[in-house]
């Protein structure tokens, strides 16, 4: 008995889990009709049906192209979840934003500038700040254990700043907050981008140039008219990977002609 009661249970479960024909995906195809011949002895009693249908009053039968037509097309399946959240979701919409009523009990919020907020601004600089330390001694195995994972937080964390302020933008009432977001976005990114540049001087003392250009183009895309894209410009030059165009200004272009 126990070595058959298992997958006769499971045989079971899946049986009662297979959808009808009604329900099958997709929903707008009719099951196929199965082309059968009748046996013979059924011919009189279908001849008789259709001699009764004749029979019928023309006022009694509905044409299908009078019979009202229903639109179909913007129909699915019918799917309810029952849940605690069903009577808050009644009626919602995903697009709508939802209004709490009331606030959480715990109104005790952490700062972003918190130096204990370990996803706050403070926490971060700070890490840049030992990371460049480090670099500076040539502890660069040392200093690649705060920067990687460092940058992968700020990049993400510049991301989700970004569509914050998108979304928050386009609400009235949440216009204030969204351009909160947007000075963080600015914030997380400066940050970002100086993880980037670390990283690339300590991949250029380690000789890995590959990594090293990687990272500092990432600082020049974000930053081309800043100081610190320039320097990262600069580091490109010296390693060899870019050159500097000597521009000559004309200084004779606006000016007056000398009069002799």
């Amino acid at each position: 008995m126990k070595k058959w009661f298992i997958p006769v249970l499971m045989l079971a479960v899946t049986y009662s889990t297979v959808p009808t024909a009604s329900q099958a995906w997709p929903w707008d195809k009719k099951p196929q009709q199965t082309n059968q011949q009748a046996p013979a002895g059924d011919a009189a009693t279908d001849q008789k049906s259709d001699q009764t249908q004749q029979a019928q009053p023309a006022a009694t039968t509905t044409s299908s192209a009078d019979a009202p037509k229903q639109d179909t097309s913007a129909l699915g399946p019918q799917v309810q979840v029952k849940s605690p959240l069903t009577e808050e979701l009644n009626g919602l919409k995903v697009e709508d934003p939802v209004e709490s009523p009331t606030m959480p009990l715990d109104k005790t919020f952490v700062a972003i500038d918190d130096p204990k907020n370990p996803l706050g601004i403070t926490v971060s600089a700070q890490k840049l700040n030992d990371s460049a330390q480090l670099i500076g001694q040539k502890k660069y195995k040392e200093a690649e254990k705060i920067l990687t994972p460092l940058k992968d937080w700020l990049v993400d964390a510049t991301e989700s700043h970004i569509n914050l302020h998108k979304t928050l933008k386009s609400i009235p009432s949440a216009q204030v907050q969204g351009e909160l977001e947007k000075q963080l976005a600015l914030q997380f990114a400066l940050l970002r981008d100086k993880a980037f540049f670390q990283l690339g001087m300590l991949y250029i003392g380690e000789s890995d140039y590959p990594n090293a250009i990687k990272n500092l183009s990432r600082v020049i895309e974000s930053q081309p008219r800043s100081p610190m894209g320039a320097e990262a410009y600069e580091v490109l030059e010296k390693i060899g990977f870019t050159e500097k165009i000597q521009l000559h200004e004309d200084k004779r272009v606006g000016e007056q002609p000398s009069q002799h």
